[in-house]
């Protein structure tokens, strides 16, 4: 083989090669782009699902949406459009998720849920001033509108026996519209979201029907395509790393919290269990130590006085007297017996040290005196006869 010849080879090796290891670069960089994800939503469900004023995106399932699509390393892309489009376009087998739907038994034939993330309750609304509608034998011969194709549309289905005229809509706001113009006698809807809608719209003479539906209650979940395990999978797995983070807490007090109160649960009260606990603790040792206490203060004051009692009994027994001066305040005390062995009754001698005094024969008076000021002084005891 020629020298030339050995360099054409090589030169087609070496061209071989970049073109080898560009086109693996091209493949790695491929798979280093983050999939997409495109998830299809209502455009006016509020607080739910919305498109706020500056044409972005918005809700509590949209943010949900959004940091579990970052947690499992997705690019989301949101679909806004009414419940109808997006619902049948879903059906057709377009978009990835469907990122606002609740559960049912006909749904669950179509599509995959998701671990479900909050659960509503319906209510039936009506004019002000409208017939009461007390019992489901009320809704005979009435228009009530609903959500075409919504999960109060097929719970209206499968109660054909209750004799109301169905009324295809297709929005909630579309469904108030027609209760206040005429064109319907009641609306059911989310009791969440037709309040909020209430609220902020400033909808007058619309007020709740005084029959409760308590069975029509349903769960909100994502939806993926039948058999789309390996995105169920993800969705699930973001949606339990979102709620153990605490950042689903964040976003339920954002969107929801002001509107509805969530149940306390054990994760609200863990940060303040161990100090509450110290502090009950603290307060139990301190009541067991309050109650010894008073204990032994109770004993001792029992046997306090079993012991004055036994003191006065001796006393009263030796057939002495006794008398006690409180030198501070001048008083004295004299005991029954020291009165009557000088003739007196108790209550016929002042209390005070004057009062004996005064009762002294004038011929015994320097002794006693010089005695009672010695004994102030000097001595501790005396004897003394007058």
């Amino acid at each position: 083989m020629t020298r030339p010849r050995c360099f054409a080879i090589v030169a087609c090796c070496l061209v071989a090669l970049l073109q080898l290891g560009a086109a693996l670069r091209a493949h790695e960089s491929t798979d280093a782009a983050p999939p997409r994800l495109t998830v299809l939503m209502e455009h006016n469900s509020a607080p739910f699902s919305y498109i706020d004023p500056a044409g972005q995106p918005a809700g509590f399932a949209v943010e949900l949406m959004r940091v579990i699509a970052a947690d499992q390393g997705y690019l989301v892309e949101f679909d806004q459009r009414p419940w109808q489009e997006v619902y049948a376009d879903f059906l057709a087998g377009r978009g990835d998720l469907l990122g606002l739907v609740a559960i049912s038994d006909v749904r669950a034939e179509l599509m995959d849920f998701s671990i479900p993330y909050e659960t509503m309750y319906c209510r039936l609304y009506v004019r002000e001033g409208f017939a009461p509608i007390r019992t489901v034998a009320d809704l005979r011969g009435r228009r009530l509108a609903v959500i075409r194709n919504a999960i109060t549309h097929e719970y209206l289905l499968k109660h054909p026996e209750w004799g109301a005229v169905i009324v295809g809509c297709d929005s909630l706001y579309e469904c108030i519209d027609f209760v206040l113009a005429g064109k319907a006698d009641i609306a059911l809807g989310m009791q969440f979201v037709t309040d909020y809608v209430i609220r902020t719209r400033g909808i007058q003479g619309l007020v709740t029907a005084e029959l409760e539906l308590r069975d029509m209650s349903y769960r909100l979940a994502f939806a993926v395509h039948r058999g789309d395990t390996r995105r169920l999978a993800h969705i699930n797995e973001g949606l339990a790393r979102v709620r153990q983070s605490g950042a689903y807490d964040r976003i339920f007090e954002k969107w929801l919290g002001p509107l509805k109160p969530r149940q306390l649960r054990w994760r609200d009260l863990q940060p303040y269990a161990l100090p509450t606990l110290a502090v009950l603790v603290v307060v139990l040792a301190a009541l067991v130590w309050q109650r010894r206490l008073l204990s032994r203060v109770a004993d001792q004051a029992h046997a306090l006085r079993l012991s004055e009692e036994r003191l006065s009994l001796v006393l009263e027994g030796s057939q002495d007297g006794f008398w006690d001066w409180d030198v501070r305040v001048g008083k004295v005390m004299r005991s029954a017996r020291w009165s009557a062995m000088i003739g007196y009754a108790p209550g016929e001698i002042p209390a005070t040290r004057e009062g004996l005094v005064v009762l002294i024969h004038p011929d015994d008076l320097p002794l006693v005196l010089a005695i009672d000021k010695n004994l102030q002084s000097a001595s501790d005891h005396f004897t003394m006869e007058f």
